[in-house]
C-alpha cells in the first residue's frame, strides 16, 4: 500500500500520460485511457482549463459557455452512472 501511495502521491496533472503510467506501474495496465468513454483528448484539454483557470485565474485563456456546456454534461453524466 506504501508503493501505491507513494506512485499516487506524486500524481500532479491527471492527463492521459500519467495515469496510463500508474495504471502500468501498479497493476500492469498500460492504457486505461483507451477505455476512456470520451477519449484522453477531451479529459487532458479539461484537466489543461482547470488547471490553467486554478493557477492563472483571471489571466487564463477564455473559456466559452458551449465548452463549460460540455464539460458539465459529461461530467454529470459520469455522476449518475456511478
Amino acid at each position: 500500500m506504501a508503493y501505491v501511495n507513494e506512485i499516487v502521491g506524486s500524481l500532479n496533472t491527471p492527463k492521459a500520460g500519467p495515469i496510463n503510467e500508474i495504471y502500468s506501474k501498479v497493476i500492469g495496465w498500460e492504457s486505461p485511457s483507451a477505455y476512456w468513454t470520451h477519449g484522453k483528448d477531451f479529459i487532458n484539454q479539461f484537466v489543461t482549463t482547470r488547471g490553467d483557470i486554478a493557477h492563472q485565474g483571471s489571466a487564463a485563456t477564455y473559456v466559452n459557455i458551449k465548452k463549460l456546456g460540455e464539460y458539465r454534461e459529461s461530467y454529470a453524466q459520469k455522476l449518475v452512472t456511478v
